[in-house]
């Protein structure tokens, strides 16, 4: 996957001259468009915050060289890109210090690094001023929370060279702080807008899974699993430190869900296991958010 996304750029330089590189450009510029999303098999919608982000910042690198190379490709377009940074905001907002839902989770400055570096990209692209809010709030959230300058993560030449491109969208704030991802099975629920720096630091707020393809690779097997935050500060997680090959974060039992008669959940990959679970109901009201 990662591999596609850095040699893509190689075959789109050589593809004048190479029938392979024109063959690989044809291949990952349609793996890019149609596959790179959380329901394609490298679930990134199942991941959580660390390799959710991460993965992603590889798609921004091949779609940025695409987009500067091949502009009639008009990839800004691709509305699934608004939908996956809408998503990225929603399940980790700002001051969030740790997320149950796959490896890495535990490292706040992991995924505000690569959000800082997906949002802005999906703005200019996109002209999505969400997210063009969401990078202002990270960079707010690093300085306050880390005293750090956050710089985009990977592939920093691509951030100088946008504004030739297009010129970044306004920030905008989500109208709506709560939301149904009802086809991946999340619940993002919150008193403020997820990607307001300032109103988070009094704002609560629940992220809750139920995947209908679960989770494996680095996510967790924790569908019904839910973490809360309050005031800037993380109140109710599992997953322990959410590490890679930690035998505490992969078992169900680490996460705040439940066993049925001790046993651990299973991933939906087998041909006889259609779905792990789904929410089949939401509602919103004055005051309140049922699923």
């Amino acid at each position: 996957y990662e591999n596609s996304m850095t040699s893509l750029p190689g075959a789109l330089a050589i593809a004048d001259e190479s029938e392979v590189a024109r063959k690989a450009l044809e291949i990952w510029t349609n793996y890019v468009i149609g596959i790179t999303n959380g329901m394609g098999p490298d679930e990134g919608w199942n991941e959580g915050p660390g390799y959710g982000n991460g993965k992603m910042k590889w798609l921004t690198d091949a779609m940025w060289y695409l987009n500067a190379g091949l502009p009639e490709t008009q990839l800004g377009k691709n509305s699934m890109l608004k939908h996956l940074c809408d998503f990225l905001s929603r399940i980790t907002p700002l001051g969030a210090r740790h997320s149950s839902f796959g490896n890495r989770g535990k490292n706040e400055t992991d995924w505000c690094m690569s959000r800082i570096t997906n949002m802005r990209r999906v703005a200019v692209m996109c002209n999505d001023g969400e997210a063009m809010q969401n990078w202002l709030g990270t960079r707010q959230r690093m300085r306050e929370g880390f005293k750090r300058e956050a710089v985009p993560a990977i592939s920093p030449w691509i951030d100088y060279f946008m504004p030739l491109y297009a010129e970044p969208p306004a920030p905008t704030k989500k109208a709506n702080p709560n939301r149904l991802f009802a086809l991946e099975g999340w619940v993002t629920v919150n008193s403020a807008p997820p990607s307001d720096c300032e109103a988070q630091k009094d704002a609560v707020s629940m992220t809750f899974a139920c995947r209908p393809r679960g989770g494996y690779s680095h996510a967790f097997r924790s569908e019904n699993g839910f973490d809360i935050h309050a005031y800037g500060e993380t109140i109710a997680v599992g997953g322990g430190t959410t590490s890679n090959q930690s035998w505490f974060a992969n078992h169900t039992m680490g996460h705040n869900t439940v066993l049925v008669n001790g046993m651990e959940q299973l991933a939906a990959k087998a041909p006889d296991v259609p779905y792990c679970g789904r929410v089949i109901a939401y509602e919103e009201g004055d005051n309140y958010v049922y699923w």
